[in-house]
């Protein structure tokens, strides 16, 4: 049975929604059950528009004691499983859909703002094969860097919200005026795996070139395992 964010992610104005809400409530306990999903918490702050709710749900995701997991590898794309407490770990996509459900969605569940004014929207860099981004080496709600010894990650994709121009960041707590500001590196297309037996193992691994955003020389990252990263260098193999 639907949740009551399952049922707002599809929403639109209709004689059908107050009953299909009365019955997602009762599902989760009634009244005293819709207070304690994420959701609900979240938009019991108050915020007045769109920056106080951009800068509360951040405030939320941030709080250890709210027990969310950023994985960089997870699942919970369509956001209303975390508002409805079913999911507290999944990928930047759970967490983007989930404060874009909450920007659209009807009072008292959301802000109410237009629904056709927001994109959800995924970069995968500037060649389509990934970008590095700077990564506190304290992690991002639990997520650690993924380049050892550097205060990056090196992502296949990131998931932002656009609205009025803006790509908006929930994970990183900030907006950029264009998707390739989230960047520091982009990975070029073309890579090279060193796995065969003449290789010392220490050089083994999947190398990928990178091109840096302000220009310079191209620099390389060495996969060493599945998603997990060293580099920059200057040169190949390290």
């Amino acid at each position: 049975m639907p949740k009551p964010y399952g049922v707002i992610k599809d929403y639109y104005p209709s004689a059908a929604f107050a009953g299909q809400m009365g019955t997602a409530i009762g599902a989760v306990g009634g009244a005293d059950g819709l207070r304690n999903l994420a959701g609900s918490k979240i938009m019991a702050t108050r915020p007045m528009n769109f920056q106080q709710l951009f800068d509360n749900f951040v405030a939320y995701i941030r709080t250890p004691a709210n027990g969310l997991t950023w994985d960089g590898s997870g699942r919970g794309g369509t956001g209303s499983p975390m508002l409805d407490n079913d999911l507290t770990t999944g990928e930047c996509a759970m967490f983007a859909a989930a404060f874009q459900i909450l920007c659209w969605a009807p009072a008292p569940y959301g802000l109410g703002l237009p629904k056709t004014d927001f994109e959800f929207v995924s970069y995968t860099g500037n060649h389509r094969k990934g970008f590095v981004s700077n990564h506190p080496r304290a992690g991002v709600v639990r997520l650690l860097p993924n380049v050892a010894g550097q205060d990056l990650y090196l992502w296949a994709n990131h998931k932002v919200v656009r609205y009025q121009g803006r790509y908006w960041d929930v994970m990183y707590n900030t907006s950029y005026a264009n998707k390739e500001e989230m960047a520091l590196y982009h990975v070029m297309p073309d890579e090279v795996v060193l796995n065969t037996e003449d290789v010392p193992v220490e050089h083994r691994g999947t190398y990928s070139m990178v091109e840096p955003l302000r220009g310079g020389q191209g620099l390389w990252f060495k996969e060493t395992r599945p998603r997990v990263y060293e580099g920059p260098s200057t040169v190949m193999p390290f």
